[in-house]
């Protein structure tokens, strides 16, 4: 009963510390043992409890400075996202205007002949094609003969990589287009570029769709290209669909005769290789039809595989 009280011990200590208290005892009624016992308990649990309230009062202030810390950082994220607010909604809204802008910007560059690069920044399209939109045309094409005369080692070599069975071909058109050797490199570029287009996207960039007795054809793919279908079928893929805008459409370079005026003088792909034009081969235009091949190779081998109905859309035998 005078022995010195330990702290921190378990309930099982206490009641076994008790037992001394009844030691010898055994002789005695059960109430009076009984007694002795929840006596040497309560001394205990008296001697401890001023320990476990000071435990309780510690646990309670930490928690206390642990809510406030909290509440205080959610009060500073908070002030944050405020002042953060009308710079996430500009970049939402820049994100919903992107498709539509981007794919104006690719078709007014498709018109001039030229199409975009996978090295370009996302602004690059729309910066080359606001020159072109306020009339500085010359400037324009400086600009992107330039960008794609500095990209030519690194187009070939991806390509050449990415389509291993026209490595040959590929490399010796690129040959013949650094030696100056247009009028031999662009036609086989352009040739090449329809045969990835209908490896990869199951039609042709330069013939329209195939039309079959007893089979209905898509009415909205009437006067486009054979490439149009795959398109639509990306039409869900937002941001894609916008990538792939240029080969959904006729342009100078797949034009057909009568979309051609009496001024035309750009860069089409029957005149070449039907041999109605013969001044087509300058740098420029090879730099074009770089452009060309390289674009094609890049969003059809990236974009998801053509569904099952689109690749079912073969293009017609009429060669435009």
């Amino acid at each position: 009963m005078g022995s010195k009280i330990e702290p921190n011990l378990s309930a099982s200590q206490l009641i076994a510390d008790a037992e001394p208290a009844t030691k010898g005892a055994s002789e005695l009624p059960a109430k009076i043992v009984l007694e002795f016992r929840c006596d040497a308990l309560l001394k205990r649990m008296s001697a401890i409890g001023p320990q476990i309230s000071a435990s309780l009062e510690q646990i309670r202030t930490r928690v206390t400075e642990f809510a406030e810390a909290v509440q205080a950082t959610m009060t500073a994220f908070a002030s944050q996202f405020e002042n953060l607010r009308p710079a996430i909604a500009e970049i939402l809204q820049a994100f919903e205007q992107w498709p539509p802008a981007q794919r104006g910007a690719l078709l007014m560059l498709g018109r001039a002949g030229w199409f975009m690069d996978r090295e370009m920044s996302l602004s690059g399209p729309i910066e080359f094609a606001q020159l072109f939109a306020d009339g500085k045309d010359a400037e324009a094409e400086q600009a992107l003969a330039t960008y794609f005369e500095g990209r030519l080692d690194e187009i070939e070599e991806s390509l050449l990589k990415a389509l291993p069975s026209r490595a040959k071909v590929l490399a010796s058109a690129f040959a013949a287009h650094r030696a100056g050797q247009y009028d031999l490199s662009i036609p086989v570029l352009l040739a090449q570029t329809d045969g990835i287009c209908k490896e990869l996207a199951g039609g042709y960039l330069f013939m329209g769709q195939q039309r079959k007795k007893g089979v209905k054809t898509d009415q909205s793919l009437e006067g486009k290209p054979g490439t149009a279908a795959f398109v639509e079928a990306m039409a869900s893929e937002v941001m894609w669909s916008a990538m792939l805008s240029p080969l959904g459409e006729r342009l100078p370079i797949n034009a057909i005769e009568s979309e051609r005026g009496p001024n035309f003088s750009q860069l089409n792909r029957h005149q070449v290789l039907h041999g109605e034009s013969v001044s087509y081969g300058t740098r420029v235009n090879g730099l074009k039809a770089i452009s060309l091949i390289s674009y094609a190779a890049w969003v059809l081998g990236e974009s998801k595989p053509a569904t099952a109905s689109t690749a079912a859309k073969l293009p017609s035998s009429e060669s435009v």
